[in-house]
């Protein structure tokens, strides 16, 4: 009779090798395939009643009413005129927010919730693939209470309601540690190709994805169990895939005298005065922060308990990974590392928005249930009760906040500030559709709408006005204007008109005298009004005779 050999384990943990016939071997993968299916099945029905699930799914439905109701702000009004002029790469940042965007759009068409929804998308894939990672290196309650605190957590909520280049940063920054997890974990070269082409589609997004260059080499470095890795070939050709995706950002940049890089790391990071283009200094001027104010933004935006968590679970790792136990610990430690002590350190002289050090805590993130019940297990009774009530006090917390801070938004609650950002750009905009065509009449000659900001007022204009290309930044002005520095290729006809908006009570009206033959110099004023409460004010200026950049050099 033949024979098959099979290996199993034995209750010591060798493994065995044992001689079946045939018809027994059979059997049992019959057996062992019906238990896979029935534990599965388990599984989900589980995973679907746990209360955890339902509050992601939750959270996820926020975002979404949050995505469809609220202006849009003036960042992500200027991520969709990114979408109206396809390029290789742009000045604040590299292309992928635009192809994001521009997928929406298309998809839904020019509104709100048409320039969300590819972000939403993008965040549903995040949430699935933190709680995978969970999963892998923890446990199936680690991956869920991942997934809980992605949503959680003000900033992850905020950076996934509204569209910003952190979106897709962190949708393929968690699908590249994914696959460099199954490559060392399943021992799958393959997986580190797939890795490398995530990490170009992550520097496709945001330049703060090299940062998992130097984490995966110091993980590999770190850890014995997987230093083989950096004698084969796999990851270096993942690496040298991930440049050839992010090539076109580099071209961009050489055809551009390499001013994306510089407008970046310079300004934003070194705090100096850009020097290699033409650009007004202003663009590039950076104010000196401290290092508290800086970190305060992050206590904030990450909730006091959360980032408690977040550096628990840095603690942690760092202890296991100074006594040299676990893989798991390594890769939590340097995946984190890295981009959060460099941001640190930044801090120091130059500002550090909340929203940089963001892919840093992921890894941590899917480390917190395990440090969480080992904080429990060495705490006494009392410690126990106050970590669970702050616990149980933030998740129940944020998700009321969210709903109220939606309300204020959309309808805004007394006594409470106003985020100008989300209000009024509906309203501004029919506003200057009616003055428009007011002056046309009037004068029987073209008139155009002039943003008087460097990017905000035109940004929104161009989403919110029927006819965008009436539009004009105040480049028009000589002045810096970001992105519209580069897109504007038409200007105003000479001898046209316009209407100079601005949210300064004192709009430059000396500035506009001198590109103007006529300046009418009776602002007028634009109220915002929610509840009978004036919330914003735009300030409106008629301008006469437009005369062009060159007249109005010679003239002045």
């Amino acid at each position: 009779m033949a024979h098959l050999i099979d290996t199993s384990t034995c209750h010591l943990g060798f493994r065995c090798i044992v001689r079946v016939n045939k018809e027994t071997y059979l059997a049992g993968e019959k057996e062992k395939n019906l238990r896979d299916r029935v534990a599965l099945r388990f599984d989900l029905l589980r995973t679907f009643e746990d209360p955890v699930v339902w509050g992601i799914v939750l959270l996820l439905l926020l975002r979404l009413v949050w995505a469809a109701t609220i202006n849009l702000s003036p960042q992500e009004a200027y991520y969709w005129n990114y979408s109206i002029h396809p390029d290789w790469s742009y000045l604040d940042h590299p292309p992928m927010v635009a192809w994001v965007v521009r997928a929406g759009t298309l998809l839904l068409g020019k509104s709100e919730i048409g320039v969300r929804i590819g972000g939403l998308c993008l965040v549903v894939v995040s949430t699935w693939l933190i709680n995978a990672l969970g999963r892998l290196w923890f446990s199936r309650r680690a991956g869920l209470w991942a997934a809980l605190l992605f949503q959680m957590i003000p900033l992850y909520f905020t950076y996934g309601a509204i569209i910003t280049p952190d979106a897709p940063l962190i949708c393929f920054w968690l699908l590249t540690i994914y696959l460099v997890s199954i490559a060392v974990l399943k021992d799958r070269p393959s997986a580190w190709y797939g890795a490398g082409a995530a990490l170009g589609f992550a520097m496709l997004s945001k330049y703060t994805a090299l940062f998992l260059v130097p984490s995966a080499l110091l993980f590999l470095i770190a850890d014995r169990a997987h230093r083989k890795w950096l004698l084969r070939k796999e990851p270096y050709l993942a690496f040298f895939l991930s440049l050839v995706i992010f090539s076109p950002v580099i071209l961009w940049n050489y055809q551009h005298q390499w001013v994306s890089f510089g407008f970046q790391f310079g300004r934003r990071l070194l705090g100096e005065e850009y020097q290699g283009h033409v650009y007004d200094p202003e663009l590039y001027s950076h104010a000196r922060h401290t290092f508290i104010e800086s970190w305060g933004t992050q206590l904030g935006g990450i909730f006091p308990t959360f980032l408690a968590v977040l550096v628990l679970s840095f603690v942690v790792a760092l202890y296991f990974t100074i006594k040299g136990q676990g893989s798991r610990w390594k890769f939590c430690l340097f995946f984190s590392f890295p981009i959060l002590v460099f941001f640190a350190v930044c801090s120091i002289g130059s500002k550090v928005n909340a929203n940089w050090p963001l892919p840093g805590y992921l890894a941590l993130l899917i480390a917190a249930h395990t440090c969480y019940r080992y904080l429990r297990f060495k705490s006494g009774p009392r410690f126990r009760i106050a970590q669970r009530k702050m616990l149980v006090f933030s998740l129940y917390f944020m998700p009321v906040f969210g709903v109220l801070a939606l309300f204020h938004l959309a309808l805004v609650i007394p006594f409470v500030p106003v985020n100008k950002s989300f209000t009024g750009w509906r309203e501004l905009g029919k506003t200057l559709e009616r003055e428009k065509a007011t002056i046309e009449t009037e004068k029987n000659k073209t008139t155009f709408i002039l943003g008087m900001d460097r990017y905000n007022i035109t940004s929104e204009l161009t989403f919110y006005m029927q006819d965008f290309e009436d539009v004009f930044s105040r480049k028009v002005l000589g002045k810096n204007a970001l992105g519209f520095e580069f897109w504007e290729s038409k200007v105003p006809l000479p001898g046209s008109n316009a209407v100079a908006v601005d949210d300064s009570e004192t709009p430059d009206i000396a500035l506009l005298q001198q590109h103007f033959t006529r300046v009418d110099e009776q602002v007028t004023v634009v109220p915002i009004v929610r509840h009978g409460k004036i919330v914003h004010r735009f300030y409106l200026v008629r301008c006469y005779g437009y005369l062009g950049l060159k007249q109005a050099a010679i003239e002045s």
